[in-house]
């Protein structure tokens, strides 16, 4: 979830002073709801935004004009900054890859699986969760470590971890 900041002051900030769209963006992004799932804790919400589109656990990607059916297909898990965070949908770090791809003339759709505060653990589990639901990929993308880090400096640990494991924790065993 978005810090405690308001719309406003994250729309002033100095990556987004100018920005025309930023401070309806920040208002919809504090807006998302998170759903539960098992094993992975949280996952955000199916959304129609104007700058956030998700469903299931897929945020909206660019896709080329055209883009052929057999394009090859690529999925991007990862934290917040793959997800994301501070960015519309048609320009996350997947949706450039995408262009990217365009560009040099092998397009590819670009599935953006990314969840905001997911460490590695939670994205290889997700991972194997897609591949249990729908066909394989033709590559998976990894961005992650930030959030492991932030995990790590919350509480340090050498299991396999997660925000918020100590108030988790305390739910499931009072």
């Amino acid at each position: 979830a978005v810090s405690e900041q308001s719309a406003a002051e994250l729309a002033a900030s100095p990556a987004m002073a100018g920005a025309p769209w930023a401070r309806d963006y920040w208002e919809e992004v504090r807006a998302l709801d998170y759903e539960f799932h098992p094993y992975l804790l949280s996952r955000v919400a199916p959304v129609d935004g104007r700058y956030v589109e998700v469903e299931g656990a897929e945020r909206r990607s660019y896709e080329p004009a055209g883009l052929a059916a057999d394009a090859p297909e690529v999925w991007f898990l990862g934290g917040a900054a793959l997800w994301g965070e501070g960015q519309r949908d048609d320009h996350t770090l997947p949706s450039e890859v995408a262009r990217l791809a365009e560009a040099a003339g092998t397009p590819i759709r670009a599935v953006n699986l990314g969840q905001p505060g997911y460490t590695s653990w939670q994205s290889a589990l997700l991972l194997e969760q897609e591949l249990a639901v729908r066909p394989a990929p033709d590559l998976v993308v990894f961005y992650d470590g930030a959030d492991d880090v932030a995990v790590q400096l919350e509480r340090a640990s050498t299991d396999p971890t997660h925000y918020n494991v100590d108030g988790v924790t305390e739910a499931l065993t009072g």
